[in-house]
């Protein structure tokens, strides 16, 4: 993850009047003593662009409820090295390494990550739990995403699989001892997802973005372009009647869902 030292305001001095300061690379929280003021409004902790800084964001001591970071560039996400955007209840209140949750502030940059997917035991999401905040943020999902049927003792779909390309829930900490940046917790804005062709998403529970919106997930102006499949019942499983498919969002309870739109494109399966 790049640090903020090793970067430096973009402007050294500015008169306030006439100017137009938005969508600069770098603004930083780097001191920069006596020389006048970063303009720009926007200050984060670090900038990553590729899959190994993503990974070292979710560290505990950079993913943090207080913290902001910015993508300055579109990368890939290789499925076979990605063990994260896994189906997890697992939330605390600064940080978990293994569980892949986001509780920083995420600004996308307006860029995007490809998730290169896969079907089975190597089919992730690109985070299990969003609990901060995710925003101006292209997914494109270059291959099927296929989640590993959920079966019973006796061999049966038991309806238990999730998956989606953004994350398996957005939620607000179940302790929210100080909100987030700008006051925004559990928050989905402005992104995007788009499915390449012949590509889709499938599970028991499937959804173009995220699984589920819940305890005060805020989803506002997302869109998604794509195919969202579910598995046929097999007949005698006991979940057969759990089986949530939503374009957006697969299913909400305590959530605000606004300003998005689902485009189905029908592909070859």
């Amino acid at each position: 993850l790049q640090n903020v030292e090793d970067f430096k305001n973009i402007i050294h001095t500015a008169n306030a009047s006439n100017m137009n300061v938005s969508g600069n690379a770098w603004p930083t929280l780097a001191e920069n003593p006596g020389a006048g003021t970063n303009v720009s409004d926007a200050k984060y902790h670090g900038v990553l662009s590729s899959q190994e800084e993503l990974t070292a964001l979710l560290n505990p001591s950079h993913n943090r409820i207080d913290y902001k970071y910015r993508i300055s560039d579109s990368f890939t996400v290789m499925a076979e090295s990605w063990d994260y955007g896994v189906v997890s209840e697992e939330i605390s209140t600064q940080g978990d390494f293994s569980g892949g949750n986001i509780y920083c502030e995420l600004d996308g940059g307006g860029n995007t990550i490809t998730l290169d997917a896969a079907t089975g035991s190597s089919a992730h999401m690109l985070f299990s739990n969003i609990t901060g905040y995710v925003h101006d943020l292209t997914i494109e999902l270059a291959k099927p995403l296929i989640a590993v049927p959920g079966t019973n003792s006796e061999g049966i779909n038991d309806a238990t699989d999730a998956i989606a390309p953004l994350a398996y829930s957005v939620r607000q900490p179940k302790t929210l001892g100080t909100e987030g940046i700008n006051g925004n917790y559990g928050v989905i804005r402005n992104v995007k997802v788009k499915m390449l062709e012949d590509t889709y998403v499938q599970a028991a529970t499937a959804s173009g973005l995220v699984c589920w919106a819940h305890r005060g997930g805020v989803v506002d102006n997302c869109q998604v372009k794509g195919s969202i499949l579910s598995w046929t019942p097999d007949g005698g499983g006991s979940n057969d009647g759990k089986r949530y498919v939503g374009g957006v969002v697969a299913c909400a309870s305590q959530a605000s869902i606004t300003n998005c739109t689902y485009y189905q494109i029908t592909n070859s399966k």
